[in-house]
């Protein structure tokens, strides 16, 4: 899958799970925490679990420590990375 495919897939999910109909709105490289989306702790937590239940993948803890700096952008980039053979294990 392409990461441009990935971040089409990102934006229904966001949309689904926490933003409603301003998932689509959201550039890829804005950030999901206070300082760009809006995004609390809670709904960071949601959104990384609805990411790695629907992309069948496991994120690195890294970003899990980081979620509030996150954008659609990494989040593809990571999951292109674990999905690609000789990446890191998902």
């Amino acid at each position: 899958m392409e990461t441009a495919q990935v971040v089409d897939r990102l934006r229904t999910v966001l949309s689904a799970s926490v933003l409603g109909d301003r998932g689509g709105e959201v550039a890829g490289d804005v950030p999901f925490g206070h300082e760009g989306v809006g995004l609390d702790s809670l709904a960071l937590v949601h959104l990384l679990t609805r990411i790695e239940k629907e992309f069948d993948v496991e994120l690195p803890y890294d970003m899990w420590a980081d979620a509030s700096r996150l954008s659609l952008d990494d989040c593809a980039a990571a999951i292109t990375r674990v999905r690609t053979p000789g990446g890191p294990p998902g």
